[in-house]
Formats: structure tokens, C-alpha cells, sequence
């Protein structure tokens, strides 16, 4: 992590990322931000930079970066939230694990590979404000399996 003032003295942080947020002028600060990185070697990138304001929020590394007002306060806070991305891609996985070609697997085998793919996905987001989406895709999981082991349990007439 990279701190340098500019003339506005507001601390401009730049990560090896390269996601600026809260910038108001974009066209002076790109400037600053690729002077401070040519000594390090490093090039910014016109066609993957985008500046954007925090109230806007931005998606960097499967996570939704935002500012909201908080409940029942007038303070702002800036908020991680996963991408629709990421959880659409979990949700593949999950659905890739519970349909029908997968049926013949024994059950712990299946609860043991969805174990793995839930329990290193949330443990990626558990740092943001992510229980709406762990409560989502926890539902969406067992309504998954639910219908996996009813298929899998052939009952005699």
C-alpha cells in the first residue's frame, strides 16, 4: 500500500489492484496515481481503470464496494456486499452438485464436496456484510439437496 498527498491534501491510497475510488478528478489524479506508480515499474492501465464514487460502488475481487447511510442513523459507511457474480457462480456449482446425473453418488459424498465449495466460499466472504446472501444460499443449498435426496430415495409401492 502507496500513500501520497496530492494538492487537494487528501490521502490518495493505491493498491496493487489498482481500484481508485472517490476520486472527483479523475483526469489529475490518473496523472498523479501513474507518476507514483512508474517509479515501482508499474503501468496504469486506461482500458481497466475506472474511476467511480464511492456511493456508487465498484466490484473488485468477487466483492460489491459501497458507501450507504446506515439504519436508523445519518452516518455513512462503506459496505462489502458479494458480487451477483460470485454467488452466481457458487450457485452453478451447488446446482452442478445436486442434479440428477449426481444422484447415484452416496449422499456423504455429495454433502462432503458441497461442504468444500460452501465452507471456502463463505469463509472468502465472511468479512463483509454477507448474512443476507450466506441465508439465500444456504436456502438455495437445501432446497438443492432436499430435491437430490428425494430423487436418490425410491420408496416401494
Amino acid at each position: 500500500m502507496h500513500e501520497c498527498r496530492n494538492q487537494w491534501s487528501n490521502p490518495l491510497k493505491v493498491r496493487t489492484g489498482f481500484n481508485l475510488a472517490d476520486m472527483r478528478r479523475s483526469a489529475a489524479l490518473r496523472n498523479e496515481v501513474a507518476a507514483v506508480l512508474a517509479p515501482l515499474g508499474l503501468v496504469l492501465s486506461e482500458r481497466k481503470t475506472r474511476i467511480t464514487h464511492i456511493d456508487q460502488g465498484f466490484d473488485f475481487l468477487g466483492m460489491h464496494i459501497q458507501r450507504h447511510k446506515q439504519r436508523g442513523s445519518d452516518r455513512r459507511h462503506v459496505y462489502t456486499y458479494p458480487t451477483r457474480a460470485a454467488l452466481q457462480a457458487v450457485k452453478g456449482k451447488v446446482k452442478a452438485a445436486t442434479t440428477r446425473r449426481t444422484t447415484n453418488l452416496p449422499l456423504s459424498a455429495l454433502l462432503h464436496h458441497l461442504n468444500r465449495v460452501l465452507r471456502g466460499w463463505t469463509a472468502y466472504h465472511q468479512h463483509g456484510a454477507s448474512s443476507r446472501t450466506f441465508s439465500y444460499l444456504a436456502s438455495y443449498t437445501w432446497c438443492g439437496c432436499g430435491d437430490g435426496c428425494v430423487r436418490s430415495i425410491r420408496v416401494p409401492r
